[in-house]
């Protein structure tokens, strides 16, 4: 029988995570530990963002408490044919189901002694390796006062980041200095600065062309603009993507492979944004399906999530491959590590995944 822990943390972050709809002061997240009752725990995570998703932490935790007693009496294997079921159930939110779909997957990986990533496929490795290569993640500049960036960037001068995920608000002069400030500081370190911009719905389409406008006087060409209209504006976006070389990147549009489908079929937008706690694993994967079936781009990342999230979500990226942008940053803004050790553990980039178990995370 699966035995399932669950605890609640409210972890304060460093600086506060803004973005045009809204502010979170800590990071709130649901911690699932499934034990399988012979030595192999898996590890899961909700990480409900109020501010984009209304969901609540305590509701959260109550739903993964549902879903285990649901499952609990299955193997892993069984259980998880039985969240592929549930994963079509709108009423469970997806940020609960991530969890425990999440847990399911590290333990069957764990019992198996196999790497998490290699039940998402099995890249090509160099002779002799036996891990995949580090991945590099961008680092995310919130919404704050554009004088303000250059110190915030001051906290990673070490981590070596060259893309840079700049929240805008729909205040453009303000948003076009943000970015500019930036762009100053990393040539100040001598490095190159990729922008990816982030609206989180917080521009109207006469707004957001303004600000791309205002960049490219400035010889400023962002990777992709990410959600800049409302998630139901398809015709918007699909006129902004229309006026623009710009990629347009769809976020809070696309929660699952049918809005995949059909913001593809309104032409609004030319990559979307997996994260697993927006749609669950496995709705993550069938969005992934279906958009590298269409030729549409792919970004992964989170919500404000810890290393147990994000590390599955590296795991799924290094085994899937095929992401063109990595946003997998956010436990680099949390105070407090759960675990052990983890690729965030270490002042860098570059995420890298050892010969390990499962995630090979542990909660400390």
């Amino acid at each position: 029988m699966l035995q399932a822990k669950i605890n609640v943390h409210q972890l304060p972050v460093h600086t506060p995570f803004a973005i045009a709809t809204g502010t979170m002061q800590a990071a709130d997240c649901a911690i699932l530990a499934l034990d399988d009752g012979c030595g192999n725990i898996g590890l899961g995570e909700a990480a409900p963002f109020s501010a984009v998703t209304g969901e609540n932490l305590q509701a959260t935790a109550d739903a993964i408490a549902n879903l285990c007693t649901t499952i609990q009496k299955f193997s892993p294997e069984q259980a998880l044919k039985i969240l592929a079921l549930e994963s079509e159930n709108k009423n469970i939110p997806s940020s609960a189901l991530c969890a425990v779909e999440s847990a399911v997957l590290d333990l069957i990986a764990r019992r198996l002694g196999l790497p998490l990533w290699r039940l998402f496929g099995s890249p090509k490795l160099p002779s002799g390796t036996f891990c995949p290569t580090p991945i590099d993640t961008d680092i995310t500049v919130t919404v704050m006062p554009p004088e303000k960036v250059p110190a915030f960037l001051d906290k990673f001068s070490g981590h070596g980041f060259h893309t840079f995920k700049v929240k805008v608000s729909g205040r453009v002069d303000a948003d076009t200095e943000s970015v500019r400030q930036v762009i100053s500081w990393a040539k100040k370190k001598n490095r190159l600065a990729h922008i990816i911009l982030d609206g989180n719905q917080g521009f109207d389409f006469e707004r957001a062309k303004r600000l791309l406008l205002n960049l490219a006087n400035l010889d400023i060409i962002p990777l992709c603009f990410e959600q800049p209209l409302i998630k139901n504006d398809l015709r918007g976006l699909a006129k902004l993507s229309q006026s623009t070389s710009v990629p347009i990147l769809l976020d809070e549009s696309v929660t699952s492979v049918d809005e995949v489908l059909r913001a593809h079929s309104a032409g609004a937008g030319s990559m979307i944004n997996i994260k697993i706690t927006k749609s669950g694993v496995i709705e993550s994967l069938r969005m992934i399906t279906a958009a590298k079936a269409l030729g549409m781009g792919l970004m992964i990342g989170g919500m404000l999530e810890t290393e147990i999230a994000m590390g599955f979500s590296l795991h799924m990226a290094a085994g899937l491959g095929g992401f063109d942008l990595i946003d997998l940053d956010t436990p680099f803004f949390i105070d407090r590590r759960l675990t052990l050790s983890s690729p965030w553990h270490s002042p860098s980039a570059s995420l890298t995944i050892s010969g390990v178990r499962g995630s090979g995370l542990t909660i400390s």
